[in-house]
């Protein structure tokens, strides 16, 4: 299931809202090179609020990252409001119906909180596409029956996540902070690292590793001879696995 990260948009306009959108978007430059392919984005960022173009070329030209932007609807869709974010730059829609209007799949869409709810960080996954929330105060505020419908999030990385780059948990945090401040700002990433993005610490039972002639220890090993046996923390897979042990347990990002 593709997760949701940071931005999130609303996609659909009437054309007299439209135009006063456009009056507060960035003022159009002089040389605009873009091939005339219909495939319409609205963009956001901190200084402008849904602002329309006909493809992302436009919005690259007007100061727009990618990452700013989500696919417009492009049929109609009905005027209700239950709102979902969609996709991994959290595109927000009015309802589902719009948001495949938009391009997406359902199982790529999740319910919006509308309410308020605890800060804790507790995550779960809801519903039958694993829908992920902070905790299960948000995921009530979403909608959602936490006691039947959500599932706790276990406090370790998961070890089958990649990103794009084949790079996993343990490479977001051995950079720098703002690496790991844009990729965790992805709910995916969050969800599948809540060690490396500060969620939560725990070292991991089940991890092992080797240490001479083949033998295989795990966590606890490293804490039974300290200072000596912390050198093995300098390895990223053991030190994202044991974060306690090796006294690498991450602020929340």
């Amino acid at each position: 299931m593709a997760r949701f990260g940071l931005i999130a948009l609303l996609t659909t306009t009437t054309a007299q809202s439209s135009m006063m959108v456009m009056a507060k978007c960035p003022p159009s430059p002089d040389d605009q090179t873009c091939i005339e392919v219909h495939a319409p984005v609205t963009c956001s960022n901190k200084e402008y609020m849904n602002c329309p173009y006909n493809n992302s070329c436009y919005a690259n030209i007007h100061g727009f990252a990618d990452s700013d932007c989500c696919p417009a609807v492009l049929d109609s869709c009905p005027e209700y409001y239950r709102p979902f974010l969609c996709g991994t730059k959290q595109c927000r829609y009015d309802n589902i119906s719009c948001a495949t209007a938009a391009g997406f799949k359902v199982k790529d869409c999740c319910p919006a909180v509308e309410d308020v709810c605890t800060k804790e960080h507790k995550p779960v996954t809801c519903g039958w596409n694993e829908c992920p929330y902070e905790n299960a105060s948000c995921a009530a505020a979403a909608g959602f029956n936490a006691a039947e419908e959500c599932k706790k999030v276990e406090c370790t990385n998961d070890k089958s996540f990649q990103l794009k780059n084949n790079k996993k948990c343990a490479w977001i945090g051995n950079g720098s902070e703002k690496r790991r401040s844009k990729h965790c700002k992805n709910n995916n990433v969050r969800m599948s690292c809540p060690v490396t993005c500060g969620i939560c610490c725990e070292d991991d039972p089940t991890f092992t590793f080797k240490i001479n002639r083949g033998v295989m220890k795990g966590c606890d090993w490293i804490d039974e001879k300290k200072p000596k046996r912390m050198e093995y923390c300098k390895k990223l897979y053991i030190s994202s696995s044991c974060p306690i042990k090796c006294d690498d347990c991450k602020r929340l990002v």
